[in-house]
């Protein structure tokens, strides 16, 4: 079995089960009107030198290795990463990185397994 498929298909299951619905608000309750909000701020810019860890999740490394990876993948899909985005982007290839590596200790400490089955529906 692939592993890569397991691994995802158990991340899905985690996703689904962490969801949950909000109660609905008051409707009695009397509205008080919006307060203005202000654009939020700019992205802080990533450094043009990268150390070897990026971050930690629960003791676990985030490479560096990986996220020029997960750089690489997205520029291949969609090309260059425009100037005038690029830390919002990088940051955001950095917080899915994080999320990942949180929703694999996931499945690792409730150790879910996906059947060859599941993979294939």
């Amino acid at each position: 079995m692939n592993t890569r498929a397991l691994i995802l298909s158990a991340l899905v299951l985690v996703s689904a089960s962490a969801c949950k619905k909000t109660p609905a608000a008051d409707s009695t309750a009397t509205s008080q009107p919006a307060a203005t909000t202000e654009a939020p701020a700019p992205p802080k810019p990533m450094p043009a030198e990268l150390p070897d860890v990026l971050a930690r999740v629960n003791g676990q490394p985030v490479t560096k290795t990986d996220f020029e990876r997960l750089v690489g993948n997205i520029e291949a899909g969609r090309g260059p990463i425009p100037a005038d985005r690029r830390d919002e982007i990088l940051r955001a290839a950095l917080d899915q990185l994080i999320t990942y590596t949180v929703m694999k200790q996931e499945v690792s400490s409730r150790k879910l397994e996906v059947s060859e089955a599941e993979v294939n529906s």
